[in-house]
C-alpha cells in the first residue's frame, strides 16, 4: 500500500526517518510542500509505521498502527492422478502431476519423498506442478508443501510398489531332507549360511528349532545375507525352520539333521568254562591212570627172596612175568567205564609160602 504524510519545518530528506515494524523503509519527500510518500508491504495483522523528523528546534516523532486483513487465501494443492491417499503399482517409477493455487513463486514449494527433497517443475502462470519418483519396494511417501503469507498447506500421498515375495537360498543343506531322511553330520555344531532375494527394509527373518533355542542366526536386511550356527543333540533328530517374509509374501525352509554318534560296545566279563562232558572225560582219564596194574615194592622184595632160595632146588620153578593191562578208552563221553579186576597168580616156594602179586585200583 502507499503511505503518505506532510512534514513542515524540515528542509532536507535526510532529516526524516521512516520505519515499518521497526525496520527502516524507503520514502519520497518534497521539501517545497513537505509531502512524504512510501510504498509499504503490510503483513496480516497489526503493522507499526513510525516517522522521525529533526530540525533546529528539536525532534518530532509520529507513529501509527495499521491492521491489515489479508484477502490472500492459503495455498490449495491438488494431485490429479491420486484420488486416494494410497496408490499401488508394480512400476519402478511414477509420474506425479497436479496444481497449486495461490502460489506465485517456485521457492515457496517443497516436494519430499520419504523426507528427502526431490526436483520438480512448477509453472507460476498455469499453477501446474509435475515430478517423477523412482520407487522402492513397498511404501513411498510423497509430501508436497506450499507456503504463502496466509499460511502453509501440506498434501501427502503414498505410492506402494508391489514387489515379489522374498526367496531364501542356503549355501549348504539346500537339498531335500525329512524326518526319515535327515542330513547326517559328524559334528555337534553346524554352520548355517545363505542369502535372500527380493528383500527390503521391511523383510523379517524368523528362526524356530526343535529342541528349542538351539540356533543363533543373524540377518542383514540391506545385503540379504544370513549366517549363524546350530547345536545338535547326539543321536537325535533336530529340526530347523527358517522363514523370511515381507508385505508381499514369505519363503520358508524346514531342515532335518541328525548327529550320528556310535556308542562304544560294552564288553561283558569273560568266564572260562569247561564242558561237562570234557570234565567227565578228564576225571575218567585220571582214574584210569591210577587203576592201571602195578607191582608193589613189598611183593617185589618177597619175590626176589623166594627166587634166591629156590636156586638150590633141583626142580626149577616157573617164573611168572607181571601182567600189563591197559585201561580201555571210552568210545564216548557218556559210556560207563568198567575197571578191570585182576587175580594175581601164585607159586610155591621152599617154605611153603604163597607169593602174591598185588594189583592196585581193583574192586
Amino acid at each position: 500500500m502507499t503511505f503518505s504524510a506532510n512534514i513542515s519545518s524540515v528542509e532536507k530528506q535526510n532529516q526524516i526517518i521512516a520505519k515499518l515494524n521497526g525496520k527502516t523503509t524507503p520514502f519520497n519527500f518534497n521539501s517545497l510542500n513537505g509531502d512524504l510518500s512510501a510504498m509499504i508491504n503490510l503483513k496480516p495483522g497489526n503493522n507499526l509505521i513510525e516517522l522521525i523528523a529533526t530540525c533546529k528546534c528539536g525532534t518530532t516523532k509520529f507513529s501509527k498502527s495499521i491492521e491489515y486483513a489479508s484477502m490472500i487465501k492459503k495455498p490449495a494443492i491438488q494431485m490429479n492422478n491420486f484420488t486416494q491417499k494410497a496408490k499401488i503399482t508394480e512400476n519402478t517409477s511414477e509420474s506425479v502431476t497436479g496444481s497449486i493455487q495461490n502460489i506465485s513463486n517456485k521457492k515457496d514449494i517443497k516436494v519430499l519423498v520419504d523426507g528427502q527433497p526431490i526436483a520438480f517443475h512448477f509453472d507460476h502462470i498455469s499453477k501446474k506442478i509435475n515430478f517423477n519418483i523412482d520407487l522402492e519396494n513397498g511404501s513411498n511417501m510423497v509430501t508436497v508443501i506450499a507456503t504463502n503469507t496466509a499460511g502453509a498447506e501440506r498434501k501427502q500421498i503414498e505410492i506402494i510398489k508391489k514387489g515379489l515375495p522374498p526367496t531364501l537360498h542356503l549355501s549348504k543343506y539346500d537339498g531335500f531332507s525329512s524326518e526319515n531322511n535327515p542330513f547326517k553330520v559328524n559334528t555337534s555344531t553346524i554352520t548355517i549360511q545363505g542369502y535372500s532375494n527380493h528383500h527390503d527394509s521391511n523383510t523379517e527373518l524368523t528362526i524356530v528349532t526343535n529342541p528349542s533355542n538351539k540356533a543363533r542366526v543373524k540377518y542383514n536386511k540391506v545385503s540379504g545375507i544370513l549366517a549363524g550356527t546350530m547345536f545338535l543333540e547326539k543321536n537325535q533328530i533336530s529340526t530347523l525352520i527358517i522363514e523370511i517374509k515381507n508385505q508381499f509374501g514369505s519363503s520358508k525352509k524346514k531342515l532335518y539333521f541328525i548327529h550320528k554318534v556310535k556308542n562304544k560296545p560294552i564288553i561283558p566279563p569273560v568266564l572260562n568254562t569247561i564242558n561237562k562232558d570234557e570234565e567227565i572225560n578228564s576225571e575218567k582219564e585220571e582214574e584210569n591212570k591210577s587203576d592201571a596194574p602195578r607191582i608193589s615194592n613189598e611183593n617185589k622184595q618177597e619175590e626176589e627172596s623166594s627166587d634166591s632160595s629156590n636156586e638150590t632146588e633141583k626142580k626149577p620153578s616157573k617164573k611168572t612175568e607181571p601182567v600189563k593191562v591197559s585201561a580201555p578208552k571210552p568210545s564216548n563221553s557218556n559210556q560207563k567205564i568198567i575197571q578191570p579186576k585182576i587175580k594175581a597168580p601164585t607159586k610155591i616156594n621152599n617154605n611153603n609160602k604163597k607169593s602174591t602179586i598185588k594189583s592196585s585200583g581193583g574192586n
